[in-house]
């Protein structure tokens, strides 16, 4: 299916596997300790707490008649928030899987981006709006992609997480560090929420030491995308020039295009955090393990005196 990896092949991709059952990654083969960088973000993050919206809101919802939850009771309405959101984060999955392939494809084939119809992917009757948006949005702009799903990996932070798209572009700098081409980064959603930096945040900061940017999707997938930057700089030799989220959904009636800005400062905040964190957690390994030992070396000695002492009287 990947067969921009097999062009574009970097010598770090046999090291990092990712099993699609768990949505666990293992670098080196080992699974041991390691985050997925969207896994890791969310520790920044307040989780939605669906029984305290509900214990706020609830009697409100269902002692009005026009609400779509009217007279439902909270365990009816919480199947349906989990109903919904299984579903929708199906239909994302399925989406990421059939543009992965309309890129891999188009490029097998050799076939030009703006003459392949999106319709070549079997999924157009399931995702009619989002996939009229993304065919406008692939003939408007001249993409020439460089990987899909690209997992990226730190070995040292055990972090590691997968990027949508890199592009290739050319470019008049023929400097030593871009030898004439840059490299751009894409990553879909499927999302019915505002992407914006203007996005409302209702008053709520992210945690931790990222308390002074507001907690919003935006917000997380703009560090999302930081944090990938940063991994292929550092490990893979590949600077990236620009970074968009592109956004599809049927409840907007055009694609939409959204840069991303750089957060280095919080990016270094993240990963000083990590590296923290990870030091606390082998020094209380290594406590642990020294305690371990202190203590079998005591039930030992203990042991052996209850041996002895039996010994001692039959001489």
């Amino acid at each position: 299916m990947d067969f921009l990896q097999e062009l574009n092949s970097h010598a770090r991709d046999s090291r990092i596997g990712f099993d699609e059952a768990t949505h666990k990654y293992f670098i080196d083969g080992k699974g041991r300790n390691v985050t997925s960088v969207t896994t890791f973000l969310k520790t920044f993050f307040d989780e939605f707490n669906a029984k305290k919206t509900l214990n706020k809101y609830g009697r409100r919802w269902r002692s009005d008649r026009h609400h779509k939850y009217y007279a439902k009771s909270d365990d009816e309405i919480l199947c349906l928030w989990e109903k919904n959101r299984r579903e929708q984060s199906e239909l994302g999955t399925r989406m990421h899987e059939r543009f992965e392939l309309f890129y891999n494809d188009a490029c097998l084939n050799r076939c030009s981006f703006i003459s392949t119809p999106i319709s070549s992917c079997d999924a157009l009757h399931s995702f009619p709006a989002e996939y009229e948006q993304f065919n406008r949005f692939h003939k408007k702009y001249d993409i020439r992609p460089f990987r899909t799903e690209m997992r990226v990996f730190d070995e040292s932070l055990r972090i590691a997480g997968s990027i949508d798209l890199i592009a290739v572009e050319s470019t008049e700098d023929d400097s030593r560090e871009n030898k004439g081409q840059v490299y751009v980064m894409y990553d879909w959603k499927r999302s019915s929420k505002e992407l914006s930096p203007d996005a409302p945040h209702y008053g709520r900061m992210c945690k931790h030491s990222l308390g002074h940017i507001p907690d919003t999707a935006y917000t997380h997938y703009v560090l999302q995308q930081n944090m990938y930057a940063h991994l292929l700089k550092r490990f893979y030799d590949i600077k990236i020039a620009r970074m968009y989220l592109v956004r599809f959904h049927p409840s907007i009636d055009e694609f939409q295009l959204i840069p991303v800005p750089l957060y280095e400062k919080e990016v270094q905040i993240v990963m000083t955090g990590r590296r923290v964190h990870l030091q606390r957690v082998r020094r209380l390994k290594g406590i642990l393990a020294a305690s371990l030992f202190l203590l079998r070396a005591y039930n030992a000695v203990k042991k052996a005196k209850r041996l002895k002492r039996p010994i001692d009287r039959i001489l």
